[in-house]
């Protein structure tokens, strides 16, 4: 039995559809705190970003029991679930990049605002994603749907590229000679430490980096999940 776009996500029940469009446009009003953080504005961002990812939350718990108290359907509800769970991983990620962040009081270099910026990106191609459920214009939907995962799948590409270019530079280790330590004065062991301590400090700002690179590409990759799910039954079912 085939079904339209919008008839498989909404056979649950009415307003299912449109649980599915409130969900991602509760993701995506995470917008603006990525945009504060990348003017370098910390202030209460971990604070919002908590408070957003409860009602987001609220939204999955709804979906999550209307699925488990409807009548078997045509089609299996492990995929429904899988795309519940990775809209409210990619809040999860999201969150644990703003709260570090915040937490290692770490000002966003030009590579991390570049991942925000794409990460921004991508939570708004989510929401307009996710809205295609709600268009009963099959053509219209599953074209529009295209297009966007086309975008989606780009941004994810470069945000691998970021990623794997953080990574590499997470293992920096400074030239040998700045490591030696010379012991022919107590100014110059003072000194030494002092140039050690340097070391020690740009290498643990190197590795707070990455856990931050690693978070935020790990919800730009569940965006691009949410679009494979998506794709995956309706291919199956519409």
């Amino acid at each position: 039995m085939k079904f339209l776009i919008f008839d498989i996500f909404n056979l649950h029940g009415p307003g299912m559809v449109e649980l599915y469009r409130q969900h991602a446009a509760c993701i995506a009003r995470s917008i603006p705190i990525l945009e504060t953080l990348i003017n370098e504005n910390m202030e209460g961002a971990d604070e919002t970003i908590q408070e957003l990812e409860h009602e987001c939350d609220a939204i999955a718990s709804k979906l999550e029991y209307a699925i488990e108290n409807t009548f078997p359907l045509p089609f299996d509800c492990e995929e429904l679930h899988e795309l519940i769970s990775s809209m409210d991983d990619i809040m999860d990620n999201l969150e644990e990049a703003v709260i570090k962040l915040v937490d290692y009081r770490f000002t966003p270099d030009r590579d991390i605002k570049e991942l925000l910026k794409k990460c921004s990106n991508a939570l708004g191609i989510l929401e307009e994603g996710v809205a295609c459920l709600g268009d009963r214009n099959k053509s219209r939907a599953s074209k529009k749907f295209c297009e966007l995962r086309g975008k989606m799948k780009n941004i994810e590409k470069d945000c691998d590229v970021l990623e794997r270019q953080i990574i590499r530079e997470s293992y920096y280790v400074p030239p040998e000679e700045t490591l030696t330590l010379k012991y022919s004065g107590v100014l110059s062991f003072i000194m030494d430490r002092k140039i050690l301590q340097q070391c020690f400090t740009e290498y643990n700002n190197l590795r707070k980096r990455r856990e931050v690179a690693e978070c935020i590409e790990d919800t730009v990759d569940m965006c691009w999940h949410v679009f494979h799910i998506i794709k995956k039954i309706t291919l199956k079912w519409a």
